[in-house]
């Protein structure tokens, strides 16, 4: 996926040209923001096993993998991956290995955050901080109108599927119309709420636990697990403003680190790193 949306991105092909003619990789998606969220789950694997599966060819052609697959994730220019996902993936994953790599990974937060000053100069990143028009105002005004759905149907939500319709019928704000057409209120516990209801969001929760209960911190734990813990984090940091579950790529995912984790495979494919900073 990183390698066709990279080409196509060279060639000039399918690219979305956003805010200040800033090209977007898109690939095989209908949309860059998609591309980023897959992405964001793929990288911390690949990152875990090249730092810390010991040696061997399995370690270099997960570094070889990477190189592409965090250059696609980054064309984009998908802003939550890059100030959220990024940042939180990388700190867990440097948390969980102790040692040095906690040093490393704060030093890499910070170089990236001050690197990213310029950008702010860049139409589509300063819009961040505009709480009066742009992607800022409009997921605010997005949230609000979200929670009134919610407190007109707290229990069952409007149904998988239908938040879209009700969005832009009934609760969108006026001040909002000029994005009236969205599929999904941008907030993994907002998404749950209005699809699925309470138990939506209490299942959410559960599937949530279930993973963390299985890669909590154990000796002997590998370079996958370290990988596992990265995914979730940049989900749960990306899902606070934008999808996270409900797309069939996104799900497929969640439900497949959530059945390596249960079944062990985590703990018996590569080398204990975990804990000891080597």
């Amino acid at each position: 996926m990183a390698g066709v949306g990279l080409v196509q991105y060279v060639m000039g092909i399918n690219a979305v040209v956003a805010e200040g003619g800033l090209p977007r990789l898109r690939g095989v998606y209908p949309s860059p923001n998609n591309v980023g969220l897959y992405l964001g789950r793929v990288w911390p694997v690949l990152l875990a096993v090249a730092l810390w599966a010991g040696k061997g060819a399995r370690r270099l052609l997960y570094r070889l993998a990477l190189a592409p697959v965090l250059l696609a994730s980054m064309r984009p220019a998908c802003r939550a991956a890059r100030l959220v996902g990024l940042p939180a993936a990388s700190l867990a994953m440097g948390w969980r290995a102790g040692g040095r790599w906690r040093w490393v990974a704060l030093t890499f937060v910070v170089v990236g955050a001050l690197a990213l000053v310029p950008l702010l100069s860049v139409p589509r990143f300063a819009s961040l901080l505009d709480l009066e028009q742009g992607g800022t105002f409009f997921r605010l005004e997005l949230w609000r109108s979200t929670l009134a759905l919610i407190r007109d149907r707290p229990w069952v939500g409007v149904g998988p599927g239908n938040f879209s319709e009700a969005y832009r019928t009934r609760y969108i704000l006026p001040s909002a119309w000029q994005e009236f057409n969205l599929e999904h209120p941008h907030n993994i516990y907002l998404d749950h709420w209005t699809r699925l209801g309470v138990l939506g969001v209490l299942a959410g929760i559960g599937g949530q636990f279930a993973i963390w209960r299985e890669m909590r911190p154990r000796p002997g734990r590998d370079a996958l697990a370290l990988g596992f813990v990265g995914c979730m984090v940049a989900l749960l940091a990306h899902g606070l403003v934008d999808n996270t579950l409900f797309f069939p790529d996104l799900a497929f995912t969640f439900f497949l680190v959530l059945g390596l984790a249960q079944s062990g495979l985590a703990s018996v494919t590569g080398t204990a790193a975990a804990g000891s900073g080597s």
